[in-house]
């Protein structure tokens, strides 16, 4: 589809047309039948048609004035004044509607410089059906042409459809031309070619094995993943001494979640080994679910603290294991980071306020390692609290499943599966008998606005 528009930005419409009759305002368009002279002898209409005729007002009146109306309105950006012998000075124009409604004055009554001509230009354009126009001097006046143009340039805007049938502007890049890539998709998004989309990929493992007869989510913890009740402040919790500021260990956390509004929030709060329990100050943010968890860098560890001599451990990793808590309790984990890991490890993402995400992607895989190996069924399920509708539900709806037998397997999607706003995805798990395996799973595909 492809949409006109003037050069003020208005959709060219039946209330909007492209002028097509001339450059100008010609006497044709001027209602003789309403227009007043005023102060001035001569044709008003005169004042289109060309410079061989003038009109005047010779008496010391102040301020003299005429006004003419249109046969409709016009989209007015200047007039200018011209004349062929004598002069003016000390102008005003004052822009109305049909009802005589002052729409833009440009007053420039107190300059008394004579000109022959002179444009007098609107900071905004207006939509003029009525121009009255004064000059503040006792000095004669002569005018012998006006010079209100037209519009009658345009410029050209392209809409298309987005996949819920709404129309959208085509955008341009910033060397203004066309927004248009022959890339694939996610590699144009990937490179950044398509604005405010990025690359997403969310994956969790079972570490220690905990696959068994009951459904669990794949996180190291195991059973459900833990989601707040209500936005509250959290806490870092560690079980090693050296996972502290300073040690060998992980020496700050970077947390990211979503406020109550389901805005997206982060920030850096410092590990502190085994000391205080091994809880952490309680978050500056209170947060509604948190989506990350890993090892700050040294420039996030550094703005956190304020201090250049930060240091992020010997490699990163943590020593022992590193939760994310509530801060009330100190006891409900929300993220794990296993011991030699410096990313958490938990396959639930909650979507933000305004904010799509497209799941191209599945992949899982388990196996039970040891003399006792058995080739054991397990079955992952990439689950949602939406309905295929985008209609948000109180419980986890099953959209794809996965069977593995001491193997993995990599589930492309026909079409992406759409996640809409504020909500929860996760993977979880089941085995066909009690072997506590282990088990792999990732979710990938891009983020876009609502």
């Amino acid at each position: 589809m492809t949409q006109l528009q003037d050069q003020f930005g208005d959709i060219i419409g039946v209330q909007s047309p492209i002028a097509t009759d001339g450059d100008s305002v010609y006497n044709k368009d001027v209602k003789a039948a309403l227009t007043d002279n005023g102060t001035f002898s001569g044709s008003i209409g005169s004042l289109f048609n060309n410079l061989d005729t003038s009109i005047t007002c010779t008496a010391a009146t102040n301020p003299k004035w005429f006004i003419f109306r249109l046969e409709r309105p016009f989209r007015v950006g200047s007039v200018a004044l011209i004349a062929k012998s004598g002069s003016f000075s000390n102008v005003k124009l004052t822009y109305m509607d049909r009802q005589d409604t002052v729409l833009t004055v440009l007053d420039d009554s107190t300059n008394d410089t004579a000109y022959t001509s002179h444009k007098y230009t609107t900071p905004t354009p207006e939509n003029v059906y009525c121009i009255k126009i004064e000059f503040y001097t006792a000095n004669p006046v002569t005018l012998s042409f006006l010079y209100i143009r037209k519009q009658n340039s345009v410029d050209a805007t392209l809409q298309g459809l987005d996949q819920n049938g709404d129309r959208q502007y085509v955008g341009v890049t910033s060397d203004n031309t066309l927004m248009v890539t022959n890339t694939e998709y996610l590699t144009a998004i990937a490179e950044g070619s398509i604005p405010l989309h990025t690359i997403f990929r969310r994956f969790g493992n079972t570490t220690p094995s905990v696959i068994g007869t009951s459904l669990t989510d794949v996180w190291p913890v195991g059973g459900s993943i833990n989601v707040p009740a209500s936005a509250a402040q959290v806490k870092i919790k560690t079980n090693a001494a050296t996972d502290v500021a300073g040690g060998v260990g992980v020496n700050y956390i970077y947390i990211e979640g979503l406020l109550a509004d389901y805005t997206k929030a982060h920030e850096v709060l410092a590990t502190v080994g085994t000391g205080s329990s091994g809880l952490s100050t309680a978050s500056v943010n209170s947060y509604i679910r948190i989506n990350s968890l890993r090892t700050a860098t040294r420039a996030e560890a550094t703005a956190y603290k304020g201090s250049a001599a930060v240091g992020v451990g010997t490699t990163g990793a943590a020593v022992g294991n590193i939760d994310c808590v509530d801060a009330a309790t100190g006891a409900i984990p929300y993220r794990r980071i296993s011991a030699g890991y410096n990313v958490c490890r938990c396959l639930l993402y909650t979507t933000a306020a305004n904010e799509h995400l497209g799941i191209i992607e599945f992949a899982a895989s388990s196996g039970l390692g040891g003399a006792a190996v058995r080739a054991e069924y397990v079955t992952f399920s990439l689950r949602a609290k939406s309905l295929p509708t985008g209609v948000a539900c109180e419980y986890f709806y099953p959209y794809v499943e996965i069977g593995v037998q001491n193997s993995g397997n990599i589930f492309n999607l026909a079409a992406p599966l759409w996640i809409p706003e504020k909500t929860d995805v996760k993977v979880s798990c089941v085995g066909d008998s009690a072997q506590s395996y282990t088990g792999i799973a990732s979710i990938a595909g891009w983020l876009e606005p609502y």
